[in-house]
């Protein structure tokens, strides 16, 4: 039959009454053994490890972490198997102080240790013998003690050895690579830009349904992210506020659309720059769009395509992602950011039908517009893309 066996709060100090749950190192439900370690206490004057006073399961932990409890106090519950009868005092805890090793026994005989029953040195039943402080030290640090060898008197592990284990992991798994000068120039103004701007991301779906059935018909060879640019462009005609770029003294607002594409190459991210968009039709959008990518990854891109954009749009649907919070590229006031083409079952008109919807993502500066406008203004791109024969 079971026997729960409660695991009380020893008296630690004479003259202390309360002590404070630093750690449950056993969970509830968990099986534990005669000895494990459950959890550590601790008073005003020192630190304490209580041990489990019999084998069994954790049944209900009643005192959790950071939680003051007085001596007497029941602070967790062993559910065991045995038969016999159980009977658990408060002075049979067992309980340990994290106080300094023992000195290195260098008598004839076995060095004798009655003040804990946890054994010295290494593994015991699967627990590492270690005071309080280091089990913290190398649960901070991240290591597994069953893992380190111990250096200090009968097998002990010490600071040491913890700073030795941390000093072997870094040197095995870290080494650092010089920036690039373009990687330095790109995080020199991604940091710009998050110090320099209030920056806010919207997101909104656009269902794409009508431009997937008719896409080809419509403008047989355009790319899905031709569309979404001239969506951007014609939206930006539409709302203005957001074709614009911080300057010294003020909002500069601009009469054409010089619309930046993101491209990933492999010195980096680069803005191609399509100059004059608004005045473009798809064709010329994807073609320009296409050789401006193409130059940027041969690194032959002029610096003039590469500047000047009045917004930006980014587009991470070839790697599956969704939604996303781009980084204004400065002195833009809003960036794009477009995502993965999803498919969704929907209940319309009394049946079901499958929709096809693009997630956008629009990253703007508080300090140039307000939430309103910006919503606005991504509202008309889904809607753009809703009704394409709009965009043509």
């Amino acid at each position: 039959m079971t026997q729960p066996v409660e695991v009380r709060l020893p008296r630690t100090v004479d003259d202390v009454e309360e002590s404070v749950v630093v750690l449950w190192y056993k969970t509830q439900g968990e099986q534990v053994k005669e000895h494990d370690v459950l959890l550590e206490v601790q008073s005003q004057k020192a630190t304490f490890e209580i041990e489990a006073p019999i084998s069994g399961t954790l049944r209900e932990i009643r005192v959790g972490r950071a939680e003051v409890a007085a001596v007497g106090d029941v602070l967790g519950i062993i559910e065991t198997t045995t038969d016999q009868e159980v009977a658990v005092s408060l002075h049979e805890n067992v309980v340990t102080q994290d106080r300094p090793s023992p000195p290195q026994d260098t008598g004839g005989s076995p060095q004798q240790d009655t003040g804990s029953s946890v054994p010295q040195g290494g593994m015991s039943d699967g627990f590492v013998s270690a005071p309080p402080r280091i089990r913290r030290l190398a649960s901070q640090l991240g290591l597994d003690l069953s893992a380190i060898q111990g250096t200090g008197p009968n097998g002990r592990i010490t600071e040491e050895d913890l700073q030795n284990a941390v000093q072997i992991r870094t040197s095995t798994k870290h080494h650092v690579v010089p920036m690039t000068a373009v990687r330095r120039a790109i995080a020199k103004r991604m940091v710009q830009s998050l110090q320099h701007s209030a920056q806010l991301t919207l997101t909104s779906w656009a269902d794409v349904s009508k431009l997937s059935a008719q896409r080809q018909r419509l403008s047989p060879g355009m790319s899905w992210n031709t569309w979404v640019l001239a969506a951007v462009v014609r939206a930006l005609k539409k709302h203005p506020y957001l074709n614009a770029t911080t300057v010294e003294d003020g909002i500069q607002y601009s009469d054409s659309v010089h619309l930046g594409v993101a491209v990933d190459t492999n010195a980096g991210l680069m803005v191609a720059v399509i100059r004059d968009a608004d005045k473009k039709g798809l064709r010329e959008i994807q073609a320009e769009a296409a050789q401006l990518a193409d130059k940027a990854r041969n690194g032959t891109a002029s610096s003039a395509e590469l500047s000047g954009s009045t917004f930006t749009v980014t587009n991470l649907g070839s790697y599956g992602v969704e939604f996303f919070t781009p980084i204004l590229n400065p002195p833009e006031s809003g960036i794009l950011g477009v995502g993965k083409i999803d498919e969704k079952v929907v209940f319309q008109e009394n049946s079901l039908s499958v929709i096809h919807r693009i997630p956008l993502s629009l990253t703007f500066d508080h300090q140039v517009t307000d939430g309103g406008p910006a919503a606005r203004f991504l509202e008309s791109i889904a809607n753009y893309l809703a009704e394409p024969e709009q965009l043509l």
